[in-house]
C-alpha cells in the first residue's frame, strides 16, 4: 500500500454535470468531465437526478459522456479504449438499423 497520496480536490458541479479532480504526487491534475444530456434537475456532490413522469410502456433516454483530461488536456486512449469506442459505434449503428427495420415492418 502507497504510505503517500495525491490530494483528491473539491466536486466541481456544473449544471449539465460535475467535474472530479485528482493532483498526484507528481503534481499533474487530473481531471474526469461527465456530462448528461439532457442536463438532470440537480447536481449535487456524486449525484444526478432527473424528475420525470413516465407513462407505463414509456422509454426517457440521458446520454452521458466522461472526459479523461490530464493538465487541461484530454488524456489520450489507449488502444484498447479506442477499440471498446469502435465496437460501441458499430453496436449502436446496428441497433438503429434493426430499430428502423422493425419499423418498416409495422407501416
Amino acid at each position: 500500500m502507497r504510505r503517500q497520496r495525491g490530494t483528491s480536490l473539491p466536486v466541481q458541479l456544473e449544471a449539465a454535470g460535475m467535474v472530479l479532480a485528482y493532483r498526484g504526487l507528481d503534481a499533474v491534475l487530473r481531471q474526469t468531465r461527465i456530462a448528461f444530456d439532457p442536463a438532470p434537475d440537480t447536481v449535487a456532490s456524486l449525484r444526478a437526478t432527473w424528475r420525470l413522469d413516465l407513462p407505463p410502456g414509456g422509454e426517457y433516454a440521458i446520454r452521458s459522456e466522461v472526459h479523461c483530461e490530464r493538465d487541461g488536456r484530454a488524456a489520450i486512449l489507449s488502444r484498447g479504449r479506442r477499440d471498446f469506442r469502435r465496437q460501441a459505434a458499430s453496436h449502436r449503428a446496428k441497433r438503429a438499423r434493426r430499430a428502423d427495420m422493425y419499423k418498416q415492418r409495422d407501416l
